[in-house]
């Protein structure tokens, strides 16, 4: 399943990179809702697009989440493909909402 979202912004490319970018360093080792930990965090960049790979895990159970982002003057498309297996666990319409909150608090709030 591949989850889209759209954020829009006035920050500026290169201010929505940096906060992007700032983000992702604090990924590693944070737990998540429910006891899920993320590991092995990694991107790069091509230009203003921005492709991650991380490893979602909890107990036994770990999941490799694939995406990308693409951030432009005023928004950030991201798409990010979830393994089948998370949806037995949680909700299409949860991961959105949640991707789509994290994003706009970071990226309109300022957090």
């Amino acid at each position: 399943m591949t989850v889209k979202i759209e954020i829009k912004h006035d920050l500026g490319r290169d201010k929505a990179v940096e906060k992007i970018d700032g983000f992702l360093d604090g990924l590693a080792g944070r737990e998540l809702p429910a006891g899920v930990r993320i590991i092995n965090p990694r991107r790069s960049w091509s230009g203003n697009v921005m492709t991650i790979s991380f490893r979602a895990k909890k107990g036994l159970l770990g999941v490799e989440i694939k995406g990308r982002a693409v951030v432009e003057d005023d928004r950030v498309l991201i798409e990010v493909d979830i393994p089948a297996i998370v949806t037995t666990f949680v909700s299409e319409e949860t991961i959105r909402t949640t991707l789509t909150q994290k994003a706009e608090a970071l990226l309109i709030e300022g957090e």
